[in-house]
């Protein structure tokens, strides 16, 4: 107990001292004219996929205002590679906290950068690490979340709102001058023709035709509060199946989690399909009609296509991260864990979606 509170008082007396150091050398910076000049700019990101995919209209929204703008993002290794489908993103830099050599690497090169603007938009706690980083960008301006105990270590605060998290990104295009009601919050999603015909050639497998209602559902959640049981999504199947029998039923899930898919799909006559890389998942979703998924980046993907979605979420968290734009239902648990939230619930909400037609326009 002494120790740990020895470590956060050395902790806050660092963040002090390193922010002390920084408003000292910027004094109170106001943000410049956006259109002009070569302006670097410098987006946080190291965290989720799904994390990643919202943040899409804001920065798409921020390289739009001036074509010498410049847009470098830190992902993971989780989301790097979704970052680098973005082709206005000049640069990603991946960030792997299990490095321990990573920060100093990365920090010289942010260093060589040397940035406009660091846009931290994570709402967790503030780190060391992300300080280092700010640090290291040697940006005036730093905008970040308030109400994290990094208020006065930032030059512009965000309110980080009740609502959904496109409220909170919004706010963060106040300061490049945009106006958060003229953007589209939903996410925008990079899909090549290979990926769509490979998916295309999946449901093909499945129904044997194009006119047949698409359900895809995916049965990974990554974290074991977020599984929802293999015998449930059986009984999902099962019952969708018997309300319209002619419906094309996929079935996705993380490559880690194949067998599982493949234990769903050869219980219930469904299609197991192969979703090797992002693309290939991106793509089985957007060529789907209505998707029924845990709390995971699927449901961002059916977002960006407009698809309507039955999502499942723990306890408190479907207001703030739940299908955004999208007909269906953000379904949440009664307690930490998804073993508590019946079939019947997703029932009710998932067959009234399978009752229209197949969706006439895929693309």
């Amino acid at each position: 107990m002494i120790v740990k509170k020895l470590e956060r008082n050395w902790k806050r007396a660092c963040f002090k001292a390193i922010f002390a150091y920084l408003h000292l050398r910027a004094g109170a910076p106001v943000p410049p004219d956006w259109s002009e000049g070569r302006r670097k700019v410098l987006f946080m990101r190291p965290d989720g996929i799904g994390d990643a995919m919202v943040s899409t209209p804001l920065l798409r929204g921020i390289t739009a205002i001036s074509p010498d703008l410049r847009l470098h993002a830190i992902g993971s290794p989780a989301n790097a590679p979704f970052l680098r489908r973005l082709d206005y993103l000049e640069r990603v830099y991946v960030f792997d906290k299990r490095d321990r050599g990573a920060i100093v690497r990365l920090g010289a090169s942010l260093h060589r950068e040397r940035y406009d603007v660091v846009i931290d938009p994570r709402l967790n706690e503030r780190s060391m690490t992300g300080l280092i980083l700010m640090l290291a960008a040697r940006a005036p301006l730093r905008m970040g979340v308030a109400g994290r105990d990094v208020d006065s270590d930032l030059t512009v605060s965000v309110p980080p709102g009740e609502g959904h998290i496109t409220e909170t990104l919004a706010g963060f295009a106040v300061p490049f001058g945009l106006d958060p009601a003229g953007i589209d919050w939903r996410p925008t999603l990079p899909l090549t023709e290979p990926e769509r015909e490979r998916a295309d050639g999946y449901w093909a497998k499945v129904s044997g035709t194009t006119a047949s209602r698409r359900l895809l559902i995916n049965i990974s959640a990554g974290e074991s509060p977020r599984k929802w049981p293999e015998a449930r999504f059986v009984e999902i199947i099962d019952a969708a199946r018997s309300a319209r029998p002619d419906l094309a039923i996929a079935i996705v899930g993380a490559p880690p989690e194949w067998e599982s898919v493949r234990d769903v799909a050869k219980a219930t006559g469904g299609f197991a399909v192969p979703t090797p890389s992002l693309g290939d998942l991106t793509a089985i979703v957007a060529t789907s009609d209505v998707v029924f998924t845990p709390d995971t980046c699927v449901v961002h993907i059916a977002a960006a296509f407009g698809r309507p979605t039955v999502a499942m979420y723990l306890k408190g968290t479907s207001l703030r991260w739940g299908a955004f734009g999208v007909a269906g239902a953000n379904l949440e648990s009664a307690d930490g864990t998804l073993l508590s939230l019946p079939t019947e619930s997703v029932l009710t909400s998932l067959l009234p979606l399978l009752e229209s037609p197949a969706t006439a326009d895929r693309s």
